[in-house]
């Protein structure tokens, strides 16, 4: 059926360990093998690991940047994205130490 997955999922390919069940690389496969996509990744072309665009900054330093914070839906939903958006770090540094993620569907 028709799935969403968004939020703080604390985990980026950049800390898998070879060894380590569950690490981030295994749970994006193991989504893909659910026809389970991560929409920020499609829609901009970016590698798991090495994103472009961070949604977390560490103790809210903008020189410690990190991307956490993911929307995965079913290949179904994929198709229907008509945008998808980062907040700003100086837009949202006030409020938290996350930045959005904002998805636009066409249903």
């Amino acid at each position: 059926g028709r799935v969403i997955l968004i939020g703080d999922f604390n985990s980026n390919t950049i800390w898998d360990r070879p060894r380590r069940v569950g690490n981030h690389s295994a749970v994006v496969r193991k989504l893909a093998d659910k026809n389970i996509y991560s929409l920020y990744h499609g829609i901009y072309r970016q590698e798991q690991g090495k994103e472009d665009h961070p949604t977390f900054y560490l103790h809210r330093n903008q020189s410690k940047p990190y991307h956490l914070d993911y929307c995965f839906s079913s290949a179904d939903l994929y198709r229907e994205v008509r945008h998808i958006t980062l907040g700003t770090y100086d837009a949202w540094r006030m409020h938290s130490d996350h930045v959005p993620i904002l998805v636009d569907f066409d249903f």
